[in-house]
């Protein structure tokens, strides 16, 4: 080769690397913008979601607080708790115990659940119910003590004093608003989440009152793919997945891997308090 042509190259080496070198960073350059601008926006969309299933909820709770503030609720909660009035606290609870457990065990027929699902409250409650039976799963009220008063539907049991839900908007008197993952409820054939409300009288706790809402519209929410690989779950405070843009079939691998994770996970747990039990 010429000694001229042999220059020409070189010269022509030189002058292409530090083009190449610009071209290679700023390629790797696009790529990482790229990357960070589908991350925001996907965190954009999750966000967008989960604000409309915040606004959801908090239009539930909205709607359960004004119907607790009901006349027609109150006088029925305020006539059970006169009930107990004069009576020790025992024999009250002794009272309810028997009636819960009749109630279990006669269902349908039993006469104290007969009687409060047919009283005014009961009726009124299955009215509201009735006008969107695809929104609202059950509609029930509770006394002081978590005996039920009314309700749109047989209840499983009459003392509801002893479920957590309970416990937590009784909030030993004070009262709060508690929010209830159901997940799938047989005894309505649908995912529900209960909004939980105390009633109050003056300031004062005087009974519960619970909604079990139908979650249709927030499952809709979720709405289409994203893309071929790309999707968007819902999922439970316990991790179980509600709702997937996936398939059902995709749905089961990804449940059957966070399963597979999860054993795993407990696995090395178990194996590292094993070690250290045997250090000691």
């Amino acid at each position: 080769m010429k000694i001229k042509l042999k220059l020409a190259l070189l010269f022509l080496g030189v002058s292409l690397t530090p083009f190449i070198l610009v071209s290679i960073i700023y390629i790797n350059g696009s790529k990482n913008m790229l990357k960070e601008s589908i991350n925001t926006s996907f965190e954009r969309v999750a966000k967008e979601k989960a604000n409309s299933i915040d606004s959801i909820i908090t239009n539930r709770v909205a709607e359960v607080e004004l119907l607790a503030e009901t006349p027609e609720i109150k006088d029925l909660i305020k006539e059970s708790n006169s009930s107990y009035e004069g009576r020790n606290t025992k024999e009250v609870m002794n009272e309810i115990i028997a009636i819960d457990e009749s109630w279990i065990k006669s269902k349908e027929t039993n006469e104290d659940a007969n009687r409060i699902l047919n009283n005014e409250v009961s009726i009124l409650l299955k009215e509201y119910k009735n006008r969107n039976s695809e929104k609202y799963g059950e509609i029930f009220v509770s006394d002081k003590n978590g005996a039920a008063v009314a309700m749109t539907k047989t209840l499983s049991d009459y003392y509801q004093a002893d479920e957590q839900w309970w416990g937590n908007a009784f909030n030993d008197g004070e009262g709060e608003v508690f929010i209830d993952d159901r997940g799938f409820d047989s005894s309505v054939g649908a995912l529900v989440i209960g909004v939980v409300v105390p009633v109050k009288e003056s300031g004062k706790v005087i009974g519960v009152l619970k909604i079990n809402y139908k979650i249709k519209e927030i499952i809709n929410i979720i709405g289409e793919p994203l893309g071929e690989t790309d999707f968007i779950i819902l999922a439970r405070s316990q991790g179980d997945i509600i709702a997937s843009s996936l398939g059902a079939e995709n749905i089961e691998k990804l449940e059957l891997e966070q399963s597979i994770k999860s054993l795993e996970k407990n696995l090395a747990i178990e194996s590292t308090r094993m070690k250290k039990g045997s250090i000691l």
